[in-house]
């Protein structure tokens, strides 16, 4: 499912091509996934492992209890679960918008993603 203006998704996981393959399949079959079990792209973008409060502090825990009210259970855990996520918006070899989590289970504003990607929004500010 696609949503008009948005760019086209691409996910990078930590898992391998069939653990990725195994996983999309149910859950978002049209994707397409990256598997980097190698931390070679979350480490050029940046990503490293979180703090404690990063990973399961407050705001992680209210987040992760919402998500089991909306039937999203945790699975087993791939990769290194203190990795934290990204979320970048790209133009060729430029990032046009990115989203730092603060928290493992934080929500980017992807209406600001959709902006950055018709050009109405500011550049992210330089890593």
């Amino acid at each position: 499912m696609r949503e008009p203006g948005f760019p086209r998704v691409v996910l990078v996981h930590q898992g391998s091509v069939e653990e990725g393959d195994g996983f999309f399949a149910s859950r978002w079959p049209e994707v397409a996934a990256i598997a980097d079990p190698d931390f070679e792209l979350y480490s050029a973008f940046g990503l490293g492992a979180g703090s404690i409060g990063e990973v399961i502090g407050p705001r992680a825990i209210v987040a992760s209890v919402r998500a089991l009210v909306r039937g999203n259970f945790v699975g087993k855990p791939v990769g290194d679960v203190k990795v934290m996520p990204g979320a970048f918006l790209l133009a060729g070899d430029e990032i046009l918008w990115r989203h730092d989590y603060r928290h493992s289970g934080e929500r980017p504003d992807w209406g600001a993603a959709t902006a950055a990607a018709r050009g109405t929004a500011p550049s992210p500010p330089p890593r």
